[in-house]
């Protein structure tokens, strides 16, 4: 019934795929559009990407919604990948692999390790699988970056796949494939199991709607899925001439639907891209970090308002050789409005048609240069030039406003990108394009970079050839300074070509040259002769460094610019001087990055009144940012009207003059010419002195000067001059000279002068002198000292600061008064004596003191009083008593003699054996009293009585701590008890029996039996026997013997039976507390912790021999056979057998299953072992197998499929192993239809829906009939 519904489905599904379904173009697209456009343009089932070298189908869309990235699912088109095994065991990864079962079909790669079987169609680790994995592999990187891996985890047998690239469709997912991207050029397998016919696989066919099972080592298509992450699809194109490289061109619609990416790679990043130049419509743009190399461009885009591209084209190819890594790329942007619109440029690898293209972000490039400044100086500005020593040959300009050349105008261009020219290319024509393009500058004709300006506002000289300028080194060239700034004085290059177009469009060739890029930098009109940055060009042709070929003569000519028009081109011979052919110099700024961004400071000329070309008006210069610069030339200007002076001098703010040619401070902006002699402040600062009357000086005129007064004073100072600083420090100015300038100002040094104080102490201690500055702050000395004398001042008092004086100060004193004070140390009381310094002293009588001797003062009393209070201690002599001790029998304590009531230390108790001293008989005073005396020793007895406990020839006379029960007796024991004490007396003694031990504390409250005779102890018990002994004073003491064994009982040996047979080995256990020793045929044995040993096999009897601690023996003797001796199997009718071991008493049983012989479809199988059938039928193993081959069926008679019958078991089966069972029915076919007569459609879609049923039903039975390849077990 299965295989009918099947043939059913199928059939269904081949009908499904006839019925035309409705496709709809997409419409509406552009041949490229951005990135973010690629999922909704690619249209599931209706467009194709080109991809990694295959086109794909768009079968699936989503979003990832854990970063909104948008993802499409991808199907191979066409037939690019080969065939393959859905798996091998013959080659690859299954090499060694081999059928484990033929029941269960499984592979394997190490048949030792069960965790690596796996069932012939699991997708894990397949043929097809591992096809995927290289497939993917193969990809290269970049595109490998957009796929995303899947894990595999539905439509497979087995475990799950993680993280696949690519991978293999499933049979479910086929079934929900669209019209188109459903059929493939041949039968495709998919990753789906199909055991209905053993272990094959899903496989769909070419039409896409129907499929088949195939065994997996039969060869199928490839045909690989993916899923693509488009985050970081930059643009979506035409697969074929979508990126067509024209940007005058808008881009095209597109009605196809076939489609390749440009992906976003993130190495191109540091590209960069700039605009540089403007010429009209023709932007110059300066590339940096490009990939160079085959397929590598710069390319551009044109962007709408709404972000959709509307132009694209590559502007230059990176082949690395021409062009590099950085550059300049001309984009051409005539006859496009840019309204609205943004132009990106940006480094492109366009690898063709059909193949993904890898981009760099866009660099938006303004419409305007973008020439990073070299300097903070705003361009434009005019800025004035000493040329007067630069030797420039020709006539002088008449319009200069300075014919002198000492003050030329320049107006400053600000940073260009533009070539110049060496030597070198004197006379070569070609040398300004090898220059344009040239980067390094070493190279031969001259090189084109970013670099600064200054043009003159005037061609200077006229009337001047090419070759006499070059000789002056002025054409390419020569080195120049001002303002402490170096520069390049020399001609700018102009372009080589003629004239290329009129009027405003016409430029030189190559455009890149100094006079353009300086134009086109100031968008000057081609009219314009007095704004632009380029001036005064009318009717003067300006010279420049190129040489280009005269149309004509072929004749190497000079080329120049100006004269009609700012533009126009022109040229002439190198050596002819033509009055209307001027010199117009530029000055490069070198060595930009030295200076830098501020390097260049402009200052400020005030012209005083005066005039420069008929101008009074401020004019500026350019200085070194941070050094001082020369002052600047007097010539070329003029004086004030009425002015016929000859002085000048230039001024700062701070009002400091200087010459032309001498050096002004870095600080300095802003000079002013002063034309008359000036006259200047000066300031006296007198520091605390005072200017004598009509001697003070204020100012002076210059050519005059002045002398400072000399006639200064202040009280305590010594004059010693004027300084110009306030630190005077340097020399001490006198006078002003008549060539100096600017207000002065000085300070007057002063000298302090210095004083004494002396010091007259009257005959007290020398105090020194002080000896300091005036004014300076006096530290008043140290009080002087005289003996016997207390210093009361001075005559006059020390003042704080010094005087202006010498000062004398003299010293007042006091006499003193001292004592004499008496200590008599415990004896009678002596008065004390007070009186003046250096008096006589009257001695007081000796003192007295009861029990002592007095011996005299511890010093001598003076006859005079000293200069100090003093004391004086009398000296006595003190008596001496004894304590005497008795210690009764006691230890002897040795007498204590010591003086009168000290204290007394009382000696250690006597000793004596047996007893305890209690004390003296009078108590030992604290301190010694005022007599000799006697104590007697008081004392009580303490000594233990002793004994001994004796039981044969044991015996224990002490309490024992640690009892153990280690003596063994087998019979009945007499105990002895034995006491005495030290004092002779009787000693009580009681006894007591136990069997476990106890404290003394434990035995104080129990009760002893009293011991009178020798007592018997009896066996088979434990004993420790205890004795309290009581002397007559009370003393008591015990003692105890150790642990007692009697023990009268045999061992018992279990688990064995006294002179048996065993055919194992037997466990044997011991019952006795107190094992000495067991033997197995004299060898010793050890017991286990149950009290048990294994009693091993082996040859004849074994004797067991157990003896106890206390001498009581037990034994047994045993047969320990190896093993069991079996008899015959017999049968027991259930597919086992079973045989029993023969030895006396032994019931030993051997079951097993019965094995061997075969059965088939009539017969079971004949046990090998016990002779017995066993087991079922094999219905597969067939004795009378007979092939019945195919027969077709006529309009007449029934036809039949090729089938094998069996006679034995009377079964149909549709394959010649006999496994496939089929009904009898199902071998038949049916008759064929009669043929309807001619013109009879009637029937049509009758013959049309039998067809389809029978197409359906033959497509089973062939899949039921072909043939399944197994490998055979090794």
């Amino acid at each position: 019934m299965k295989k009918r519904i099947l043939s059913i489905l199928l059939t269904l599904c081949m009908v499904l795929c006839l019925v035309p379904i409705t496709v709809f173009a997409a419409g509406g697209a552009k041949d490229i559009l951005p990135g973010t456009s690629a999922q909704s343009i690619l249209k599931i089932d209706q467009s194709r990407l080109s991809f990694a070298g295959h086109e794909w189908w768009v079968i699936g869309q989503k979003t990832d919604k854990s970063n909104n990235a948008p993802i499409i699912t991808l199907l191979a088109v066409n037939n690019d990948f080969g065939d393959v095994p859905f798996r091998t065991g013959s080659d690859g990864p299954f090499e060694n692999a081999r059928r484990y079962s033929e029941d269960n079909g499984y592979y394997a790669n190490n048949p030792s390790d069960m965790s690596q079987w796996r069932k012939p169609n699991e997708y894990a680790g397949s043929t097809l699988q591992q096809k995927m994995v290289s497939l993917a592999e193969a990809i290269p990187e970049k595109e490998q970056a957009v796929i995303r891996p899947k894990d595999i985890t539905e439509g497979i047998t087995g475990q799950e796949v993680k993280a696949q690239k690519l991978w293999a469709f499933s049979q479910e997912d086929s079934i929900y494939l669209y019209r188109n991207s459903c059929k493939y050029a041949a039968q495709w397998w998919t990753r789906s199991s199909n055991e209905v016919y053993g272990y094959g696989s899903w496989t769909i066919h070419p039409d896409g709607r129907s499929g088949s099972a195939l065994n997996v080592d039969y060869d199928a298509a490839v045909r690989p899925a993916m899923e693509m992450d488009l985050s970081s699809v930059l643009f979506i194109s035409a697969a074929e001439h979508g990126k067509v490289a024209d940007l005058t061109t808008p881009i095209a619609e597109y009605a196809g639907d076939e489609w390749k990416l440009t992906l976003h790679d993130s190495d191109r990043d540091d590209f960069t891209a700039k605009t540089v130049l403007v010429n009209g419509s023709v932007l110059e743009v300066e590339y940096k970090n490009a990939k160079v190399g085959d397929n590598e461009y710069i390319s551009a885009v044109i962007k709408d308002a709404d972000g959709s591209i509307s132009r694209y084209t590559r502007v230059v190819q990176l082949d690395g050789t021409t062009n590099g890594t950085r550059g300049r790329a001309a984009i051409d942007l005539t006859g496009i409005d840019m309204t609205g619109k943004t132009l990106c440029v940006f480094n492109e690898q366009f690898n063709g048609d059909h193949k993904t293209d890898y981009a760099g972000a866009l660099r938006e490039v303004k419409l305007t240069d973008e020439i990073d400044e070299q300097f903070t100086l705003t361009p434009g500005g005019t800025y004035y030039f000493d040329l007067s020593g630069a030797n420039i040959p020709g006539t002088a300009n008449g319009s200069l406003p300075d014919s002198t050349l000492h003050y030329v105008p320049f107006t400053y261009t600000g940073t260009v990108y533009a070539y110049s020219l060496s030597s070198n290319s004197s006379g070569v024509a070609s040398s300004s394009q090898a220059a344009s393009t040239a980067a390094s500058s070493s190279a031969q004709y001259g090189y084109a970079r970013d670099h600064s300006l200054f043009i003159a506002d005037y061609a200077v000289a006229h009337t001047v050839s090419w070759l006499d300028l070059n000789a002056a080194d002025l054409i390419f060239g020569k080195d120049y300074a001002s303002g402490k700034i170096s520069y390049a004085l020399r001609a700018p290059s102009v372009g080589s070509n003629h004239k290329l177009g009129s009027d405003a469009d016409e430029h030189g060739d190559p455009e890149n040259n100094e006079w353009d890029a300086i134009l086109n930098k100031a968008r000057q009109d081609w009219q314009d002769n007095t704004t632009g940055y380029i001036k005064n060009w009318k009717d003067m042709y300006s010279t420049g460094q190129d040489t280009a070929e005269a149309p004509s003569t072929g004749t190497a000519q000079r080329m120049k610019r100006g004269y009609p028009s700012v533009r126009r081109l022109s040229h002439s011979n190198a050596g002819t001087p033509l009055p209307y052919d001027g010199f117009r110099p530029v000055l490069e700024v070198l060595n930009p990055g030295t200076l830098g961004p501020d390097g260049l400071k402009v200052v400020t000329l005030d012209l005083g009144g005066g005039k420069l070309g008929g101008s009074s008006e401020d004019i500026q210069i350019i200085v070194k940012n941070g050094s001082a610069f020369t002052a600047p030339a007097s010539g070329g200007l003029t004086r004030p009207d009425g002015n016929t002076g000859s002085y000048f001098m230039w001024l700062d703010g701070n009002g400091n003059s200087y010459e032309p040619g001498s050096s002004v401070p870095a600080d300095v902006t802003e000079l002013t010419v002063q034309w008359t002699a000036p006259t200047y402040t000066v300031t006296l600062h007198a520091n605390g002195g005072t200017i004598a009357d009509g001697k003070d000086v204020t100012g002076y005129t210059y050519g005059v000067g002045a002398t400072l007064p000399t006639d200064v004073t202040r009280t305590g100072y010594t004059f010693k001059g004027w300084y110009d600083n306030e630190n005077l420090t340097g020399s001490p100015v006198t006078a002003i000279s008549n060539t100096e300038t600017g207000n002065k100002e000085y300070w007057a040094k002063w000298e302090i002068n210095q004083y004494t104080i002396t010091f007259d102490t009257a005959g007290g201690s020398t105090v020194a002198s002080i000896t300091q500055d005036y004014g300076t702050a006096i530290t008043a000395p140290a009080d002087p000292t005289r003996e016997g004398y207390t210093f009361i001042g001075w005559d006059k008092e020390i003042p704080s600061t010094m005087p202006a004086e010498n000062v004398t100060v003299t010293a007042k004193w006091v006499v003193n008064q001292y004592t004499i004070t008496f200590d008599t140390a415990g004896g009678s009381a002596v008065a004390s004596i007070t009186q003046d310094y250096g008096t006589a002293i009257a001695a007081p009588a000796d003192p007295t003191r009861e029990g002592y001797t007095f011996i005299g003062w511890d010093k001598a009393i003076p006859t005079t009083m000293p200069a100090e209070n003093m004391t004086v201690t009398a000296q006595w002599e003190i008596n001496q008593y004894t304590i005497t001790f008795d210690t009764a029998g006691g230890s002897e304590i040795a007498p204590i003699t010591q003086d009168y009531g000290t204290a007394i230390t009382t000696p250690a108790d006597p000793t004596r054996e047996g007893y305890t001293f209690i004390g003296w008989d009078t108590e030992i005073p604290t301190t010694m009293p005022a007599e000799n005396m006697t104590v007697t020793a008081q004392w009580k007895d303490i000594e233990k009585p002793t004994g001994e406990i004796k039981i044969s020839e044991n015996s224990w006379k002490a309490f024992l701590n640690n009892i153990t029960f280690g003596l063994f007796f087998k019979d009945t024991q007499t105990v002895t008890i034995t006491a005495a004490d030290n004092s002779g007396e009787t000693v009580t003694v009681e006894y007591l029996l136990s069997d476990k031990e106890l404290t003394k504390a434990e035995l104080d409250g129990m009760t002893f039996t009293a011991y009178t005779a020798p007592f018997g102890i009896d066996p088979d018990n434990e004993y420790i026997i205890y004795v309290r002994l009581t002397d007559k004073a009370g003393n008591t003491d015990y003692i105890c013997s150790d642990g007692i064994v009697l023990d009268g009982t045999s061992p018992v040996i279990t688990g064995i039976e006294d002179g048996k047979i065993y055919c194992e080995a037997q466990t044997v256990t011991v019952d006795e507390k107190y094992v000495n020793t067991i033997t197995v045929n004299g060898t010793e044995v050890t017991l286990d912790e149950n009290n048990s040993f294994t009693l091993a096999p082996a040859n004849g009897e074994q004797r067991i021999v157990v003896t106890d601690k206390a001498g009581n023996t037990a034994e047994m003797a045993v047969t320990v056979n190896d093993g069991h001796t079996y008899g015959e199997w017999v049968s027991n009718g259930d597919g086992t057998h079973t045989r029993q071991c023969t030895a006396d008493g032994c019931n030993g049983l051997e079951t097993k299953d019965c094995s061997g012989g075969k059965a088939t479809c009539t017969e079971r199988a004949i046990c090998e072992v016990c002779g017995k059938a066993y087991g079922e039928l094999d219905p597969k193993n067939h004795t009378d197998l007979k092939h019945i081959p195919a027969k077709a069926a006529t309009e007449d008679a029934e036809g039949n499929v090729e089938y094998w019958y069996c006679g034995g078991c009377n079964k149909y089966y549709s394959d010649k192993d006999g496994t496939k069972e089929i009904k009898k029915a199902d071998t038949v076919t049916a008759k064929l239809p009669k043929s309807p007569p001619t013109g009879d459609t009637s029937n049509l879609m009758l013959w049309i829906a039998l067809l389809f049923i029978s197409g359906g039903v033959l497509t089973v039975l062939g899949l039921n009939g072909k043939k399944r390849k197994e490998s055979e077990a090794e």
